[in-house]
């Protein structure tokens, strides 16, 4: 029996409950049902500030649309179907992208969407690599799907999957994850220790450019050796952490050695006392049902830094 609109938009709010392999047939369904729009096709041309939105969730059906290197500035694409769609290379800034599907293969790479407006927005299966996401607004309350979706060198900002549905999904870094991102104030930055602007690459080192860069979340000031060094973790768009040591204004900075640690998910790091001694916890995966372990890490002499396990368990 044929789903009616309401029944279809209910069961996309909460699809990502259900597996992939039922998400296909939903929709090819839910594309069967849409009202049959003309496919567009306008390469290169310059559609700023048009208006192709439907009042109908999924009401204009564009698929296998060409819309490669089109100017989209401030268009209203709201309740549009782009499913296998090329918009390689399009300009979407500040484009209202409502309930708009970029499903089923569509083909974003290199595509700019800075400041664009995400609500409820679908880019299961595409292409997204070398896309431009900083600055995508994502209202409260509104998801981002991007399930299967390469974003492979795409540029972000912290945070941008707090709110997303993950699931084989490629990060900016090349790392495949499932799941939910944990929260973007995981390890944040004590009130105490200030830099809460300080970004780093991945060997650690200052730059003042975060595009591309990972912030300092957690940093703390040790003695060793007659010496002050710094002690920080940077975490990357995906909540990935590096942990690394320089001294006190961030030069001679070098990662630590320690791959059970490193560009892992981190949370809970304790410091103690006014030792070079910290404890963390590092979760092995996202969602639910990973493993955890707390560490000890021993910095007395930074170089050749001891890590212990203090206890495992699922989380």
């Amino acid at each position: 029996m044929a789903l009616d609109i309401k029944s279809q938009q209910m069961l996309f709010k909460s699809w990502h409950s259900i597996t992939l392999a039922l998400v296909a047939p939903s929709l090819t369904l839910l594309m069967s049902k849409a009202a049959h729009a003309a496919q567009f096709n306008c390469p290169n041309c310059d559609l700023r500030n048009i208006n192709i939105s439907s009042r109908t969730y999924l009401g204009a059906n564009r698929q296998n649309s060409n819309l490669a290197g089109a100017n989209l500035e401030s268009a209203n694409l709201t309740n549009n179907v782009f499913m296998g769609s090329n918009l390689k290379g399009a300009i979407l800034r500040n484009a209202v992208l409502e309930n708009t599907f970029f499903t089923g293969g569509a083909n974003l790479e290199g595509a700019d969407l800075r400041g664009a407006r995400i609500i409820d927005t679908m880019f299961t299966s595409s292409n997204l690599r070398n896309a431009d996401l900083r600055g995508v607004r994502i209202p409260r309350g509104s998801k981002i799907y991007l399930e299967r979706a390469d974003l492979r060198g795409a540029k972000v900002d912290p945070g941008f999957f707090d709110n997303a549905f993950l699931l084989r999904t490629i990060l900016p870094n090349g790392r495949i994850v499932s799941g939910r991102m944990p929260p973007s104030n995981v390890g944040t930055i004590p009130k105490t220790s200030g830099g809460s602007g300080t970004f780093v690459n991945t060997k650690c080192r200052r730059v003042r450019n975060s595009a591309g860069s990972l912030r300092v979340d957690y940093q703390s000031v040790f003695k060793a050796n007659n010496r002050s060094y710094r002690f920080y973790v940077a975490r990357a768009a995906d909540g990935a952490g590096l942990f690394c040591v320089s001294d006190k204004n961030y030069s001679d900075a070098f990662p630590l050695r320690l791959p059970a640690i490193q560009n892992r998910f981190y949370n809970n790091i304790k410091r103690k006392d006014d030792k070079p001694v910290y404890k963390f916890n590092i979760r092995y995966g996202n969602g639910r049902q990973v493993p955890v372990t707390r560490y000890k890490l021993q910095l007395r002499n930074p170089r050749k830094p001891e890590l212990r396990v203090l206890k495992n368990w699922i989380d």
